[in-house]
């Protein structure tokens, strides 16, 4: 069994522990040692195919398919390097104030949660696509909705040379096409990373 000291260890290389870890990044420079573990693989590029059945086993836990309790709907959970901003479609909201207030969480403010969204989105490159880069998909369920009388508002991404292929769940390309903590966190700081560890506790 192989033992390591840190000063700081964050579970999980996500959306959570990415961002932690990239605010952390002062004490590592400082010389205290941050350990990011994660259970999931960092693969290469080029292993990165596109092709759904393929990726889905190497991507998300349980091949993307985790069912609800009562059974009705499925969860995707991704497990690689980077967590799930590898395997999410690059949508980047700011959660509703609404939401936060039904929560009732003491201490969970949503001004606060607004500011640090916005400083999120200005980091990572979070815009909306040109009307050129929309894909026929989206078109046309726009056209539908405006049919309907809906409303219907792009969601922000943080995509990069979007190629309108509607592949970004599978991030063929993952380091020049989707933001990610993958590609844009937790390269750029001296961290530990312990690839295929799982916590129990």
């Amino acid at each position: 069994m192989r033992e390591t000291s840190a000063d700081v260890v964050i579970i999980g290389s996500g959306a959570g522990g990415g961002t932690v870890a990239k605010e952390l990044a002062p004490l590592a420079r400082a010389g205290r040692r941050v350990v990011v573990l994660e259970w999931g693989a960092r693969l290469a590029e080029h292993e990165y195919t596109g092709r759904e059945v393929e990726m889905a086993g190497k991507l998300y836990f349980e091949n993307g398919g985790v069912f609800t309790r009562d059974r009705n709907m499925t969860l995707a959970f991704g497990r690689a390097y980077g967590g799930l901003t590898v395997v999410y479609t690059g949508t980047s909201l700011t959660i509703p104030k609404r939401v936060v207030e039904r929560w009732g969480v003491p201490g969970l403010d949503w001004d606060d949660l607004r500011r640090r969204s916005a400083k999120y989105m200005e980091e990572n490159n979070v815009h909306l696509q040109s009307e050129e880069r929309l894909n026929d998909n989206n078109r046309l369920f726009r056209l539908g909705c405006s049919r309907l009388g809906y409303r219907c508002e792009q969601f922000p991404i943080n995509v990069k040379g979007c190629r309108a292929s509607s592949l970004c769940n599978l991030q063929p390309l993952p380091l020049m096409v989707k933001g990610s903590l993958l590609a844009d966190l937790i390269p750029t700081f001296d961290f530990v990373n312990m690839i295929g560890g799982e916590c129990d506790r």
